[in-house]
């Protein structure tokens, strides 16, 4: 999820990313209820905050997003 995120936030400064998009990230092609999919969703969003995210990591609207002035260094 976080990599997607990152992706996004590269791509597509200050747009979010549907719950739905959020699970595909973490959970592949998994197959699992609606329901229980979005928990695992929030599960993980809340994590990252709690791991430092919490001023960069936002949610809007259109969904969950980095924000576009934040700085973002990704290395492999």
């Amino acid at each position: 999820m976080l990599l997607a995120l990152v992706g996004a936030r590269r791509e597509r400064p200050g747009k979010g990313l549907g719950i739905d998009d959020l699970v595909v990230a973490g959970w592949g092609d998994q197959k699992i209820a609606r329901y229980a999919a979005a928990n695992r969703a929030y599960v993980a969003l809340s994590a990252l905050r709690k791991m430092g995210l919490a001023d960069v990591l936002v949610t809007r609207d259109d969904g969950y997003l980095l924000l576009p002035d934040a700085e973002v260094v990704h290395e492999i």
